[in-house]
């Protein structure tokens, strides 16, 4: 998470940690890799079923350019930081 929130910064993205997930529903595509013995990770990002872009609740606007610019940072960031450590475990 800190390896993420390093490139949110570098680039001026908002983003919060710390909110309630329940994961517990086997459902959800984090959790199921759980229940096989694998590691799961939620990366959410707004504006599903937005289309092009969606206005958020402070009136910005999110592009679709920007969610995936988003995923694809996270994305990176966290294969990143598993080659740093791969060593370790």
């Amino acid at each position: 998470m800190k390896n993420n929130a390093k490139y949110f910064d570098e680039q001026g993205w908002q983003y919060f940690t710390k909110e309630r997930f329940d994961l517990l529903y086997p459902s959800y595509g984090d959790t199921y890799p759980l229940y096989n013995g694998s590691i799961g990770m939620t990366y959410e990002q707004g504006g599903i079923r937005a289309g092009l872009s969606v206005v958020t609740n402070d009136g910005d606007t999110l592009t679709l350019k920007d969610r995936i610019a988003h995923h694809f940072t996270t994305g990176m960031s966290t294969v990143e930081v598993t080659s740093q450590n791969h060593s370790k475990y």
